[in-house]
């Protein structure tokens, strides 16, 4: 015990961190993946639009 961290601390310190980082890992790659799907849609929404704007029939 005099030489550093107490064996159990250490077990919950490393089990938190694996733990937390997982959440955080999931949270960067779902939000990745939302921001994919937002610029997709927008881009199909917009060339959409485009082309109806060019045929005259937009009605906003």
């Amino acid at each position: 015990m005099a030489n550093g961290i107490p064996y159990p601390l250490r077990m919950v310190a490393s089990a938190a961190a694996i733990f937390f980082g997982g959440v955080f890992t999931m949270s960067l790659a779902s939000s990745v993946t939302i921001r994919a799907l937002q610029a997709t849609s927008e881009a199909k929404r917009g060339a959409t639009l485009s082309k109806l704007s060019w045929k005259g029939l937009l009605l906003i």
